[in-house]
């Protein structure tokens, strides 16, 4: 037990310091995410609109998106193919969260990587961003350097 318990904390420590971008037209969901994300050691940007986000993620360029699933005017949805259309988005991790009700396989499908309902499960959720930027990274990616 205690071998697992070094390997999940060397594995998390490998992982800190990605940009992420967290979508929710809900402010306070939004910025409570961005702190215990900046608590981990991550760069994060938390917006209430997906327009916005279309047009901040080409700066930004995060290596994972936690993205509303029901937002106005451009839902979650559409802002993850929105996304999903541009090279350095096919990449990209997305993560689904809503408190409606969605199949995760119709998220799936839609093009994002994992799903989460609200309120969210804050331990499950490190732990799949942990899984998905070691499956998913491109070699070396997930390393920390200086």
């Amino acid at each position: 037990m205690e071998l697992l318990r070094e390997l999940e904390e060397g594995i998390a420590g490998l992982i800190k310091g990605h940009r992420i971008l967290v979508v929710d037209d809900g402010l306070d969901h939004a910025k409570s995410l961005e702190m215990l994300l900046r608590s981990e050691g991550h760069q994060v940007m938390s917006l209430c609109s997906a327009m916005k986000a279309t047009e901040v993620a080409r700066q930004f360029a995060p290596r994972v998106a936690i993205v509303d699933v029901l937002m106005p005017i451009l839902d979650g949805i559409r802002l993850c193919q929105y996304l999903r259309r541009w090279p350095w988005g096919r990449s990209m991790h997305i993560i689904a969260i809503s408190g409606g009700a969605f199949e995760k396989a119709e998220l799936v499908a839609a093009g994002f990587d994992a799903f989460f309902r609200k309120p969210i499960d804050w331990p499950e959720l490190k732990r799949a961003l942990r899984d998905l930027a070691i499956e998913k990274a491109p070699a070396g990616d997930h390393l920390i350097t200086g």
